[in-house]
């Protein structure tokens, strides 16, 4: 993602050089740049004032940021006020004006429904992909203005410059990212480093972008470079049944062909990356209806689109836009019995709770067709224990992205990986479930109450819900369990409840205890889901549980 970044922030300036403006680049702690940046231009303005200078007034008095929904970027903003607060610019300190460029007309966000079928029904304008080009764009006469507007870098200098300020801890934490989880297992089975391939990962972009090529890598599937490069791929890509002569649109179309696992997903693997990072946003829509139009005489079906590239670019654009709204809606309007964050993994938007602030870090994950606050009663209770919780959703569930990709057991494995390191950032008690609803609450059916069955209701009606359904039936299940956690001897628990209707509970718990050594396992009194269906006791088992292993860890003694 860092080469494409720069590629795209030379694009950016070489178009604001030729509307008269430009791009300035400082490198830094954000709130501490921009505080300096802003004190520089008060002192350029007081000098900009006196009469030898005889050219425009610097404002000043305005720092414009857009608007985001990630949570580390949106607390950026508070801590970039404070540091501002010094700083003074007609008597007042600058004022941050968030600025956002909407696909839908929306006027109040904290009104648009949270199901997807209710969004549908209002029939919101699409806004045209042209009007808020110019909406923060002034150009500024940069002659005689002597602030430093810096350099491009090179990848080199940028990844040195990550390096040096991450800490060497933090290195290495970043450092377990690198290989994929697919290789992993090969090297532990087969001794062999071959990568996974028809998935999105970013890791892909690493490689050195060729001259000729429109894309970042060989192997790799992400378009690269500025708007126009981009564009033109995406024209290739939306006539991908017309076929061509031209070398490059050639070079697009067997990228299609070779990371098309269904219908429309080649869309996100070729331009995933650049959506991601606004090189193209609207414009992905606005070219796929134009060119669905002169495919149908200027009429659009109303029974679908008459290609799969269309439909999946259409679908991508929306889809993604709909999340975003979401976490923007939940900013200010939050619907959930615990506050949410969101995080991007891989340009997609993940969906994530916090409780406690202090003690041994818990994660909680859910299992298929469920969400994090079904850990609605075992947040809290760990919380208040002593531990800091972090409960997440998994991408394609709830209000966590669900885009046209493959879904497997290692995608997944990767996503709480990369959780684990760039949110949590040490290591964790990973807590993990499957799902079932009334039938698997045998003796407290009660708890699959209307809010829990409402909730996933919805959810399966989002946009790509689909495609993680279709999932389930390529999940490969053939690794043992023995073979997975042999590593994590003495460190396993297993809470089993004993009238779970989906499995043999005496057969699955003689097969563990038989193949598994040095696990640590609980029988209840309940059924597949016992967190949500006796949380008191999962808890109490947990309160034990936890310190029992950091005490383990810290003295160097079996369990």
């Amino acid at each position: 993602m860092l080469e494409l970044l720069l590629f795209a922030l030379q694009d950016l300036r070489n178009s604001l050089k030729e509307r008269g403006s430009n791009l300035m680049i400082r490198f830094g702690n954000a709130e501490h740049v921009i505080q300096q940046l802003a004190s520089e231009v008060v002192t350029l303005q007081l000098l900009l004032m006196m009469p030898q200078y005889m050219v425009e007034q610097v404002n000043a008095s305005c720092v414009f940021a857009e608007q985001e929904v990630e949570y580390e970027l949106y607390l950026l903003l508070d801590v970039v006020k404070e540091c501002m607060k010094p700083v003074t610019v007609r008597e007042c300190a600058p004022r941050i004006e968030l600025w956002n460029t909407p696909f839908y007309d929306v006027n109040v966000l904290q009104n648009l429904p949270a199901s997807y079928d209710d969004f549908k029904k209002l029939r919101l304008p699409i806004l045209n992909h042209f009007s808020c080009q110019n909406y923060l764009l002034q150009t500024w006469n940069w002659t005689g203005i002597f602030i430093e507007i810096g350099t491009l870098p090179v990848y080199d200098d940028v990844k040195n410059f990550i390096t040096s300020n991450q800490g060497r801890l933090r290195e290495r934490w970043n450092s377990i990212k690198l290989t994929s989880a697919e290789t992993l297992l090969r090297n532990k089975i087969m001794k062999s480093s071959e990568s996974s391939e028809g998935s999105y990962d970013s890791r892909q972009l690493q490689s050195k972008k060729s001259n000729e090529s429109v894309f970042l890598s060989q192997k790799g599937n992400a378009v690269g470079g500025g708007t126009n490069n981009v564009l033109n791929a995406l024209a290739a890509y939306l006539r991908y049944f017309e076929g061509t002569a031209h070398d490059d649109w050639q070079e697009i179309h067997e990228k299609v062909r070779s990371s098309e696992s269904r219908n429309g997903a080649s869309f996100i693997a070729l331009f995933g990356p650049a959506l991601s990072l606004g090189i193209i946003s609207r414009s992905v829509h606005y070219e796929a209806i134009k060119y669905e139009r002169e495919r149908n005489a200027g009429f659009i079906s109303p029974f679908g689109y008459s290609a799969t590239t269309i439909a999946g670019a259409v679908d991508a654009v929306c889809s993604k836009e709909w999340y975003w709204l979401m976490a923007l809606r939940n900013q200010t309007n939050n619907d959930g019995i615990h506050s949410t964050r969101m995080w991007k993994w891989n340009g997609f938007l993940i969906q994530y709770t916090v409780a406690g602030n202090d003690g041994p870090a818990v994660v909680l994950v859910h299992g298929f067709g469920a969400f994090a606050e079904h850990y609605r009663d075992n947040i809290n209770g760990l919380a208040g224990a002593g531990n800091r919780v972090w409960a997440i959703t998994l991408l394609g569930f709830d209000n966590s992205e669900k885009p046209n990709i493959v879904y497997t057991e290692l995608l997944w494995a990767e996503l709480l990986r990369d959780f684990i390191v760039d949110v949590v950032g040490e290591p964790v008690h990973l807590v993990g479930n499957s799902i079932g609803v009334k039938k698997c609450y045998p003796t407290r059916t009660e708890r699959a109450d209307d809010w829990l069955i409402n909730k996933m209701l919805r959810a399966s009606y989002h946009p790509g819900s689909p495609v993680v359904v279709e999932s389930i039936f390529c999940f490969n299940l053939s690794i043992p369990l023995n073979f997975l956690i042999e590593e994590f001897r003495e460190k396993v628990l297993i809470i089993q409840g004993m009238k779970d209707p989906i499995s043999d509970c005496s057969s699955r718990v003689a097969t563990l205890k038989e193949h598994c050594d040095g696990l640590v396992i609980k029988e209840l009194d309940a059924g597949h889901c016992p967190h949500d269906e006796v949380p008191e006791q999962v808890n109490d088992i947990l309160y034990e549980w936890i310190p029992r292993i950091e005490s383990q860890i810290l003295t160097g003694s079996p369990a």
